[in-house]
C-alpha cells in the first residue's frame, strides 16, 4: 500500500500495525480458529496470521507485570496467590480476545488516515507529548461502545492500536481493582479503601493522532512491558523450504511457457 510505503519511508522503518490475538471465533472464509490480525489497511480486517506474516514482522508481546507498581502487586498476591502475574496476563489476553473477536461489529466504519493527511502531517509527527492528559475512560467507552461502527472515523494504523491497547489495559485495571476489592470484603473488612490505580497504561501525555508504528514501540517500551518474539528455528526451516519449492515450481512454469 503506498501510504505505508511513504509513511514508513519518511517517517518510520515499520509501514504497518496490528494486533496479533489467539481467535475464539472461525475466521472468514475459514472453518480455522487460530492466530488473527486485526487492524484497519485501508478498511478494518480480521484476517488469519500467515506464516509470511510472521516471517516478515517484527512480533511483541506484553507483560502487564511491567505496569504494576510493587505496592500493588503484594495486593494482587494477596487476591491471587504466587501466580498472580500468569493470571493478570491470562486476564489482559482474554480481554484483548474479546475486543478483537468483536471487531466487525465494533469497528465497522474506521479507516486509515487518507494518503494525503498522512504526508501533510509528517513534520508534525516529530512531536508526540501533549501539555493535557488521555481521557483514558473515554477510549475505553468508545472501544467497548458501538462508536467506530457507527461513526465515520479514520486514524493511522498504529493509533487504532494504541487506542485497543489503552481500552484493554482500562478494563484490566477495573478487573483487577473489582477483585481486590472482593477478597478485601471476604475478610469482613467493612469499608475497604480503594485500590487506586492498579496498572499503569502508557501514552497519558502521547499524542495519539501522531504514533505512527515505530512510536507505538518506543512508548511501549519505554515503560517496559514488551518484549520481541523471535522467530522459531523450526519455522524458519519450513519457510526455507516453502519458498525453495516455489522457487522450483516457478522455474517450470518458467521454462515450459518459454518453450
Amino acid at each position: 500500500m503506498q501510504q505505508s510505503q511513504n509513511l514508513a519511508y519518511c517517517v518510520t522503518k515499520h509501514g504497518h500495525a496490528a494486533n496479533l490475538y489467539y481467535s475464539q471465533k472461525k475466521l472468514l472464509n475459514s472453518e480455522e480458529k487460530g492466530p488473527t490480525l486485526s487492524h484497519i489497511n485501508p478498511e478494518y480486517k480480521s484476517e488469519k496470521f500467515e506464516l509470511s506474516d510472521y516471517l516478515y514482522s517484527d512480533v511483541y508481546k506484553i507483560n502487564v507485570g511491567a505496569l504494576i507498581p510493587e505496592e500493588q502487586k503484594n495486593k494482587l498476591k494477596e487476591t491471587y496467590g504466587d501466580n498472580w502475574l500468569e493470571k493478570a496476563n491470562g486476564m489482559y489476553a482474554k480481554i484483548e480476545r474479546d475486543i478483537h473477536d468483536d471487531t466487525v461489529r465494533r469497528f465497522g466504519k474506521l479507516q486509515t488516515i487518507q494518503e494525503g493527511q498522512v504526508l501533510r502531517g509528517l513534520l508534525g509527527l516529530l512531536k508526540h507529548k501533549q501539555t493535557e492528559k488521555n481521557d483514558f475512560k473515554r477510549i475505553h467507552g468508545r472501544v467497548y461502545s458501538d462508536f467506530y461502527r457507527t461513526s465515520d472515523t479514520r486514524m493511522l494504523c498504529s493509533e487504532f492500536i494504541a487506542h485497543t491497547t489503552i481500552a484493554a489495559l482500562y478494563e484490566l485495571n477495573e478487573q483487577l481493582k473489582k477483585d481486590i476489592l472482593e477478597v478485601q470484603k471476604k475478610k469482613e473488612i467493612k469499608s475497604p479503601p480503594d485500590p487506586g490505580q492498579v496498572v499503569t497504561i502508557p501514552f497519558e501525555h502521547e499524542n495519539l493522532e501522531r504514533v505512527h508504528p515505530d512510536r507505538l514501540i518506543q512508548v511501549l517500551k519505554k515503560s517496559g512491558c514488551i518484549e520481541r518474539y523471535a522467530p522459531v528455528p523450526i519455522v524458519e526451516d519450513l519457510f526455507k523450504k516453502e519458498v525453495l519449492e516455489e522457487a522450483k515450481e516457478d522455474e517450470e512454469n518458467t521454462s515450459r511457457m518459454t518453450l
